[in-house]
Formats: C-alpha cells, sequence, structure tokens
C-alpha cells in the first residue's frame, strides 16, 4: 500500500500546507490559510498559560501538609493516543475488575496508572510514551501529574456523555473510568476539578456498532458551503467538529443526575490531529477505523472548532458552531480556551507542514515528519539497518491493520508533543521548570527515524 497521494500537496512554487487549497478549503490552521494566530485568541492563550495555571494542594491537602503542590494534565481520547500517551491504559468493568490492556482483569497497580515502566503489556512500552518522557526529563516541571484516560475503543461519539460503551467490552462510561483512575492515584487520590489541562486527540469510526451510524464520508471535491451541524451535513469532518465541540462543552459542566464528574477547573484544552492512515488496512472486516483522506480531514475538524471560538469570542452572542457556543470569556466560560496540540500528520513521504509541530516555531534542523511502513507483519526493524521504517504495528491483537503507531511511530509522537509543550508560548510557562523551555540536550529538535524500534503486536481497538 502506498502513503503517496497528490490530493495533500500544494502546487510547486507554493508554501507547504498554507495558502492553498484542499477541496475547496484552504490549507494552515487558520481561516485565511495562514498560521498566524488571531491576536485576542493569541493574547488570552498567552496570559493564561504564566498567570492562569499553577501548581495548587490537593482539596483534601489544603496546606499541602503531605503532598506537594500539583498541575494535573489529563488525556482523553480513544486507542492511539493512550499508545501515544502511556502505552496503554487500563479500564474498569461494571463489576469494578480492571482490564489492563483488556487482557488480564487484574487490580492495577500504582505503576499500571501512572504509565511508569515496569508495565509488560507489552513489554516497556510506556519507554516511548509522551508521558514517561515528560516524567524522566528534568526541564519539565516537576509539579505537573500527568493522567492518560484515552481508551482503547473510545472514539470521539463515546465522550459526549458517559453512557456510549464502544466496542461491548468497555463496560463502564469513559469519564466514569477516569473519575476511577484519578481516584485510585497513588497518595490519596486526585479530585477531578484540580484538572487544568486536557489534552484530546480523537476521531471518528467506520466500524459496525460505533456512535455515528453513519458511513464516513469524505469532503466532496467542490460545492462545500461549511459545516451546517449532523442532521444536514453528512461529511466525516463536520461530524467530528460537532463531538469535539460538545465534548469541549462537557468538560465544565457535570451533567444533572450523572454520578461521575468532569473537569469543572480546566482552563486550557490542546486538540491534536491523527497520524497518517494511508497504510490503514481497507478491509472493513479488518481496520475501517479512520483511514485517509478522513485521518487527514480531522485537521479541519480541529481547524474549524478553533476558529469557531475566535469567532465567539470576537463576536459574542453569535454561536458560529453547531451545537455551539464555545466562548470561554463567559461567566461561567462555555468552554476551556482551546488550540491546536502537536500536529502530527504528514503524507507517507509528501511534508504539509514543514516547520512541525510548532509551525510558527523555526527548527531549522528539524529532519521534516514522515509516515513510512516498509517492513510487514509483525516483525521489528533493524537497527541501522538501511533506514528501515515501521512506524504502524502491523498486527493489532488478531488483525492486520497498520493503523496504530508502532513503539517507532508513538516516539515521534512524544518527541513532536515534548517539541511543542516546551516551546509554545501557550505551554512553555507551566510545562518548563520556571517557564524556562528545555535545553537541546534534554529535548532536541525532533527527527525523523526509526532504527532500532520494534513494531510488534499489541491489542485490538482505536
Amino acid at each position: 500500500m502506498s502513503g503517496d497521494n497528490s490530493q495533500y500537496h500544494c502546487p510547486q512554487g507554493t508554501p507547504p500546507m498554507y495558502k492553498c487549497q484542499y477541496r475547496g478549503s484552504l490549507y494552515g490552521h487558520w481561516s485565511d490559510g495562514s498560521n498566524l494566530p488571531d491576536t485576542q485568541h493569541d493574547t488570552y492563550g498567552r496570559n493564561l498559560a504564566t498567570n492562569g495555571i499553577s501548581a495548587k494542594c490537593p482539596p483534601f491537602d489544603p496546606t499541602c501538609s503531605t503532598h506537594s503542590p500539583r498541575i494535573v494534565v489529563v488525556a482523553i481520547g480513544f486507542s492511539n493516543w493512550t499508545k501515544e500517551m502511556c502505552g496503554n491504559q487500563p479500564t474498569q468493568n461494571q463489576d469494578g475488575t480492571w482490564e489492563i490492556s483488556h487482557q488480564v482483569p487484574l487490580p492495577p497497580k500504582a505503576s499500571d496508572l501512572n504509565c511508569s515502566l515496569d508495565d509488560n503489556i507489552p513489554p516497556k512500552s510506556a519507554a516511548w510514551s509522551f508521558i514517561n518522557k515528560a516524567k524522566i526529563n528534568p526541564d519539565v516541571n516537576p509539579s505537573l501529574v500527568f493522567v492518560d484516560c484515552a481508551e482503547i475503543g473510545a472514539v470521539a461519539g463515546v465522550w459526549l456523555d458517559d453512557h456510549t460503551n464502544f466496542p461491548p467490552h468497555i463496560n463502564t462510561g469513559a469519564y466514569t473510568n477516569c473519575n476511577n483512575i484519578l481516584a485510585r492515584w497513588p497518595g490519596g487520590g486526585i479530585d477531578p476539578a484540580e484538572v487544568q489541562v486536557v489534552l484530546l486527540k480523537n476521531a471518528d469510526s467506520g466500524e459496525t456498532g460505533a456512535p455515528n451510524p453513519l458511513p464516513l464520508v469524505e469532503l466532496p471535491s467542490s460545492g462545500f458551503s461549511g459545516c451546517t451541524g449532523i442532521v444536514s451535513t453528512p461529511y466525516d469532518a463536520c461530524i467530528l467538529e460537532e463531538y469535539l465541540t460538545q465534548i469541549a462543552q462537557n468538560l465544565l459542566k457535570d451533567p444533572p443526575g450523572d454520578t461521575y464528574k468532569v473537569f469543572s477547573g480546566v482552563k486550557q484544552l490542546f486538540v491534536h490531529t491523527r497520524i497518517d492512515g494511508h497504510y490503514a488496512n481497507p478491509d472493513p472486516l479488518v481496520s475501517p477505523l479512520n483511514p485517509e483522506p478522513h485521518a487527514y480531514e480531522t485537521g479541519f475538524a480541529v481547524k474549524w472548532l478553533i476558529q469557531a471560538q475566535v469567532d465567539d469570542v470576537n463576536t459574542p452572542g453569535i454561536s458560529h458552531v453547531f451545537p455551539g457556543p464555545l466562548d470561554y470569556t463567559t461567566t461561567p466560560p462555555e468552554a476551556p480556551w482551546m488550540d491546536w496540540g502537536a500536529y502530527m500528520w504528514a503524507s507517507d513521504t509528501r511534508i504539509p507542514c514543514p516547520h512541525c509541530p510548532i509551525p510558527s516555531v523555526p527548527q531549522p534542523n528539524a529532519t521534516p515528519l514522515t509516515w513510512q511502513q516498509q517492513v510487514a507483519g509483525p516483525s521489528y526493524c533493524v537497527s541501522g539497518g538501511s533506514g528501515l521504517e515501521c512506524d504502524f504495528q502491523a498486527k493489532s491483537g488478531s488483525h492486520t491493520d497498520n493503523t496504530h503507531p508502532s513503539l517507532c511511530g508513538r516516539s515521534k509522537t512524544s518527541d513532536e508533543m515534548m517539541y511543542f509543550f516546551c516551546n509554545s508560548p501557550y505551554t512553555k510557562p507551566w510545562f518548563t521548570v520556571a517557564g524556562g523551555g528545555c535545553t537541546a540536550q534534554h529535548v532536541p529538535v525532533p527527527q525523523d527515524s526509526c532504527d532500532g524500534f520494534g513494531q510488534g503486536t499489541d491489542t485490538t481497538g482505536d
């Protein structure tokens, strides 16, 4: 299968990704096709990062007599995200038993919950994850506590409420599962209200039984006039935008009648994009999940989502997205302030975003991000072996899907994320020690290298 697809590449002579069109919509992170954020949005985000997010004592120890102040960061999303964040996070069944990677119904160890390296499903998988790389980096703020609440199978529709259990083996709502992980956190647990930052990455699914019953429909080549809601707009990018909107709104509001708690103290929400989906097995019985062009088009859902929030703030009282609004300046806010996370998509060896993961921060020494699959089957890349890459798990459970990132793929995304959070003006003040950023020694510019990382097998999931 080839990942080369010219429709994702700007014509020769134009700036890659920016100021050119894909099916009538401009590339680029903002509505005008540029990479410069809205002034008000930018100013608010910078001020929030510097003055709005700080380490706080746990509610059960308000004077920090036995606990250190902390900044709690939670990740929510689907299987790709839990693999990239933590290796694989446990989930809990209705009867109270836990499934670690959906294989062993055992109570999770503290190390399972906080992504330490003594996990063994698969062996040492957390070593290539973002959370582990952040935890061991001396430039990262030691007050940060990272919690992976992403779940295998928890596609975007699962996070709309706490009642959608997909696939069937997940018997606990996504928010309840997250509450349970927080409650079992070592040292007395974490109150959901402590969460200040949420990292979201998700997509729609084409699997039978997924929350969205409609088939995945790509954006039309012409005649697209924008998203008007799930009822009248069948396009997957629009449906995903609606789902992301609802998730952003729901983060701050405990729904009446439910027992779970959301994250009422969230101040920032960073929405991340999919990795390349060209190598996904197209067999509908194997990996319908989120192949191309839908993986690429998640970027438009994110772009339109953030632009809708910008418009809601700049022209208050007018909802710019279904089911809006997303204004973070209201009392109470309609949603957290949100922005792009690290941009993770590339079309095989075609590079749409040469300055990613932070397009506005030059990275002159960076090797552009690519996604390749040159090793077939559940095998391992050879260290120093002529640059062979295996960025995707060829085998996921009993399926050969090439959808989920291999250990190498996870390392790529976590390197992009480390560079993003160390350098973004919206994260550096709270992510790094004293807001000083990360040294090149500890967090170099991401390099596109795969030597020595296993491909291996893993669990089935989205």
